[in-house]
């Protein structure tokens, strides 16, 4: 006889059974059931959304939303969970998102890169002593990276036409 098995461990096979037939890795599987646990929890305990056949579009935007919002969770981590409840949606539920665009989205931080003015680099070299400050200026003057500078050898530099032989770079 064969045992029973309750609709909540039916939906998670199913779910693992959909991340393995395409052949989604097993990191990501993992991510995206611990995600689905967090949209039913939130579908659940929230919106009062008990079971899948219950669960909206709305419900995925404002989970979506209240992750940037109360969350404050990166791009990148919303952008997870809403690849996931798509998948879970659209391969698990047999079901279409409608309109999720109104969805509040957590934006990308600005990266702003870090130069030193010449005045500050002029610090830096007056600074160090001695051979420390010919490994800085060889590593900013030249552009070489730490190991580079490391495997430098007194045969890889031609004074007479003032260049230097980087091996492995």
């Amino acid at each position: 006889m064969r045992p029973l098995r309750s609709k909540k461990s039916n939906r998670r096979s199913r779910a693992t059974g959909a991340l393995q037939y395409n052949e989604y890795a097993y990191s990501t599987e993992r991510s995206y059931l611990d995600w689905f646990k967090r949209f039913r929890k939130y579908a659940s305990t929230v919106r009062g959304r008990k079971i899948p056949g219950e669960w909206t579009s709305e419900d995925v935007r404002d989970f979506l939303s209240r992750l940037a919002v109360v969350g404050r969770v990166s791009a990148s981590t919303q952008n997870q969970a809403f690849n996931a409840l798509l998948f879970l949606f659209r391969e698990v539920l047999d079901r279409s998102l409608d309109d999720i665009r109104q969805t509040v989205r957590a934006k990308r931080g600005e990266r702003l890169p870090v130069v030193l003015s010449r005045a500050e680099v002029r610090q830096v070299f007056v600074a160090a002593e001695g051979g420390n400050r010919l490994i800085l200026e060889l590593l900013y003057g030249t552009g070489m990276r730490l190991m580079e500078l490391a495997r430098l050898r007194v045969q890889d530099i031609d004074f007479d036409r003032k260049t230097l032989y980087i091996r492995g770079g």
